[in-house]
């Protein structure tokens, strides 16, 4: 059986070498007929420590003793592991990294000579300074002239590997100064999407789970590859070359489901990289540089990436550090470039309010253009859109199942907490008309605070009537209703729509069109 490495280093050391350091002395040595060949003579020596008494049996070199106490029917012990134990407290590590170097086990004079003159120097030079000793002590001196060149070669290795990185950056533009700027002739500003995305630019999806950033970022795809406007109502510019998607959340089978669902049709115009559970191309400037490469073969125009989070790479991928946020994001910026991409679209999970990105603050400060999605209390589906240049007012997104596509429309109000609390106090108050706030909120349910501005709303507005008693009777004013026409619209037509249709949320049944629904 072939021995291991460490047991190879073990073999180059005599017993005796190993043994005698320990204080382990020879106690007896025959020739016999060997236990190994019984055709061979070997010779048999017995070492004894004379710490413990403990015994050990070598046959020649033989790389394998038994221990005294278990005899021939024991197992045998490799020089190694004699070595590991007894040198080296049972550290392999320690052991092999010694046994590697070729150290030798035994001490020699000049070892003695050594740790007696470490002693001397102590009791002779200990009680001076530092930088004292240092000019009457050779043996520090040379151990600090030694550290400190070992510092100014780190501190220069480290300059120079500076400068080999900034020189990889390529150099940073000169600078121009302001009449020569203003006096060069204006470019006609490019969109992407007319006043909503602008070419060359980065944009953030941001939503909370669930709220349709998977379908709006389809129906986009389908926009740039075909040219139609974008929910219905921005005029959007078709790539010329191709477009890539990143696809970090969902499994390849969802995803192909998916994308069969959309309203995209199959294409040779789009890259899919289906990369959940796969290696992150975003993880080290190595990966960055060769997925770049990739991209760049494949002629990608507009590159998403969904979602921030399976592709961020900032300490224990925690997004809260700005800094290292902000790195992450020039990295991302390097990339586009180096992939000869116009522009990036990145879906970003919302915080707990679903209003804005998630963790740090970097992820609102860098894209030149943030698509907010969120749903009401109706879990109806809105969209609104700020940037450089781009300020689209909140609204309401609806979906037709039919097709695969959203379309946007403007002046409906979302549906907030206090609506249907408002709504709910009056169909509370219509059923029991004598109940205190208590009893109320224990009715009407959902948060405090809704129920108390919608019940504050309503008494001011005359709808409700409270009196003063200890225990306060709250009841409706029949000749207040409708009580005003932002009631009369939430009790004729609320702002609801059906629950998401069955190819977006996996279901089987029929569920009609009206919302959204996304992982």
């Amino acid at each position: 059986m072939k021995s291991t490495l460490q047991e190879q280093f073990g073999e180059r050391y005599s017993w005796e070498e190993i043994f005698t350091p320990l204080d382990i002395k020879l106690e007896s040595s025959n020739v016999e007929t060997s236990p190994v060949n019984s055709a061979q003579k070997v010779t048999i020596r017995i070492w004894v420590s004379e710490d413990n008494g403990q015994k050990f049996v070598t046959y020649d070199e033989y790389p394998k003793t038994h221990d005294f106490e278990q005899g021939m029917s024991g197992d045998l012990i490799s020089k190694w592991e004699v070595i590991r134990q007894l040198h080296f407290r049972g550290n392999s590590r320690i052991a092999q990294k010694f046994l590697e170097s070729g150290g030798s086990l035994k001490g020699s004079t000049l070892n003695e000579l050594s740790a007696l003159r470490r002693d001397v120097v102590t009791d002779t030079l200990g009680h001076l300074p530092l930088r004292d000793r240092y000019y009457f002590d050779p043996m520090l001196r040379a151990l600090v002239d030694d550290t400190v060149q070992r510092l100014e070669s780190h501190e220069e290795g480290n300059r120079r590997y500076q400068e080999s990185k900034f020189a990889l950056e390529g150099q940073t533009p000169p600078g121009i100064r302001l009449d020569a700027f203003l006096e060069e002739p204006d470019e006609d500003e490019a969109w992407r999407v007319d006043g909503l995305i602008s070419a060359c630019s980065t944009t953030t999806v941001v939503g909370a789970r669930k709220v349709g950033k998977t379908t709006f970022t389809y129906n986009m795809l389908n926009s740039y590859l075909h040219g139609t406007p974008l929910l219905g109502a921005f005029p959007t510019n078709p790539v010329v070359r191709r477009l890539g998607y990143v696809n970090m959340e969902l499994t390849k089978k969802q995803s192909k489901k998916w994308f069969r669902r959309s309203p995209i049709g199959s294409s040779d115009k789009v890259t899919v990289w289906n990369l959940r559970g796969m290696p992150n191309p975003f993880r080290s400037d190595a990966s960055i540089r060769k997925f770049a490469a990739e991209a760049r073969a494949e002629d990608i125009e507009v590159m998403f990436i969904d979602p921030f989070s399976g592709v961020y790479t900032g300490n224990g991928k925690k997004s809260i550090d700005n800094d290292e946020v902000k790195e992450f994001l020039l990295k991302l910026e390097a990339f586009k470039v180096e992939a000869n991409i116009s522009e990036l679209v990145i879906l970003v999970h919302a915080g707990w309010d679903g209003s804005r990105s998630r963790g740090a603050s970097a992820l609102e400060d860098h894209p030149d253009t943030i698509i907010t999605l969120e749903a009401d209390k109706e879990q109806n589906r809105f969209i609104s859109a700020i940037g450089r240049d781009v300020e689209i007012e909140e609204g309401m997104v609806q979906f037709d199942k039919a097709t695969g596509l959203l379309t946007f429309t403007t002046g409906v109000k979302k549906v907030t907490g206090i609506d249907v609390a408002r709504n709910k106090i009056i169909s509370t108050l219509r059923k029991f008309p004598s109940i205190n706030a208590g009893q109320l909120q224990s009715r009407v349910g959902g948060a405090k605070a809704d129920v108390l501005a919608a019940r504050q709303e309503l008494i001011a507005e005359g709808i409700v009537e409270a009196t003063k008693l200890p225990r306060g009777q709250l009841s409706l004013n029949p000749s207040a209703l409708p009580p005003s026409p932002h009631l009369a619209e939430l009790e004729s037509a609320p702002l609801t729509h059906e629950a998401a249709p069955a190819y977006i949320s996996g279901a089987d049944e029929d569920l009609g069109g009206g919302n959204i629904e996304d992982f």
